[in-house]
């Protein structure tokens, strides 16, 4: 019963964060195209097809992965720092380039661009890459360049870092078939947000 518990948190979680994803995206609705309502569902599908592969995998347990922190929001004002240097720069890019999406789809676009390179990366190191995300988010000295790096790892590889930990309850060879699935599937999910504006 307890795997199945485990099962529905992960799906709830992992739900409630493509639900705020979504109502970001929706803010840009004045900018969609023609096709732009049959993109997001798309968007919604590929994300819940890879939400379920990930909340199955929850619920098995052939090898113990790192283990899951708490993670501390006291200081969210640079948490909030870091998230306006990103939509700056998202921003910069939007009004330089021609044919990007509006902000804050752009930059959910760019955080999952940057989270599934990273997933690139985890198919040959991905406990390295769960050490690396977890060093930083969960430095044991409170300095202001910890917590800016603390909130750099959250959004560059918070994704990536959570399928990554959930994949490693298997062995070496599902794994590293599920790490391919995962890569291409939050590449294709990017993308996707793309098209609901071009």
């Amino acid at each position: 019963m307890t795997r199945i518990k485990k099962m529905i948190q992960y799906w709830l979680r992992a739900n409630l964060f493509l639900f705020f994803l979504v109502l970001l995206i929706c803010l840009n609705y004045r900018d969609w195209v023609d096709t732009g309502p049959y993109a997001l569902i798309l968007f919604v599908l590929l994300s819940e097809f890879l939400i379920l592969i990930l909340a199955l995998v929850s619920a098995l347990t052939f090898r113990t992965p790192p283990p899951r922190k708490r993670i501390s929001l006291a200081d969210w004002p640079i948490g909030l720092l870091v998230l306006a240097m990103f939509y700056v720069l998202t921003q910069y890019a939007v009004t330089k380039g021609g044919n990007l999406p509006p902000n804050p789809s752009f930059l959910i676009t760019f955080l999952l661009l940057i989270n599934s390179v990273i997933a690139l990366f985890s198919l040959l190191f991905p406990t390295a890459i769960v050490y690396i995300h977890d060093g930083n988010v969960h430095a044991q000295e409170k300095t202001f360049s910890n917590s800016v790096f603390k909130y750099l790892a959250l959004f560059m590889n918070g994704v990536n870092a959570e399928a990554q930990r959930t994949l490693l309850r298997l062995p070496f060879v599902f794994h590293r078939l599920l790490a391919v699935i995962v890569f291409v599937f939050m590449f294709l999910i990017a993308v996707t947000i793309g098209s609901i504006f071009e």
